[in-house]
């Protein structure tokens, strides 16, 4: 990246052609001092950024743990930026982490507890007895297999660990996928 010139005209590109392939391509948008890379997302639904409401998070995209700040508006996840540690992502936060979150705001995600009942639905329910339901079937049952999920944190997974055993967890990665992630740590 850099500044380029034409007699009266500078603009920022690249040198080479093509688009830019990284996975921390998205710091640009906060390193960037004139405003030219912007974050798609958020611009999608105009929000200046002294509208949000922002709030000190950690990342859930990998178990890194990196710092982040969330920031809402309207009850609605609009951004994700990179809250500084020096020991563990400084001051940088990759694009999974930047702009993985974001299926937190999708419709078609279930926001109340529910029980399905013999046509296939959905019967809302209280979360007291939702718990008491899994409870009962997870007893009556001969073998209950639990599924984690790379999305969820990591006191989400270990919780279904938990409940339902070391040889009825599967973490949500592929075998080779968690041999990369164990040689990371």
């Amino acid at each position: 990246l850099g500044a380029f010139a034409s007699r009266d005209r500078v603009y920022f590109g690249r040198a080479e052609e093509g688009v830019l392939e990284n996975e921390f391509a998205g710091n640009l948008v906060e390193v960037c001092p004139t405003g030219v890379f912007t974050d798609k997302p958020l611009s999608q639904r105009y929000t200046r950024k002294w509208d949000l409401q922002s709030a000190p998070s950690v990342c859930t995209a990998c178990s890194l743990g990196c710092n982040t700040m969330a920031s809402e508006r309207y009850g609605e996840l609009r951004r994700i930026h990179n809250r500084y540690n020096h020991r563990i992502n400084g001051y940088f936060l990759c694009d999974r982490g930047r702009f993985g979150a974001h299926y937190i705001n999708s419709e078609a995600r279930l926001r109340k507890c529910g029980i399905r009942n013999g046509e296939g639905e959905y019967d809302a329910v209280g979360a007291d007895e939702a718990i008491d339901h899994v409870t009962a079937v997870i007893r009556d049952s001969a073998r209950v297999i639990g599924i984690g999920s790379p999305r969820a944190t990591m006191e989400s997974n270990y919780t279904l660990y938990k409940l339902v055993g070391r040889e009825n967890f599967y973490s949500g990665m592929s075998r080779a996928s968690g041999e990369i992630h164990r040689l990371m740590l």
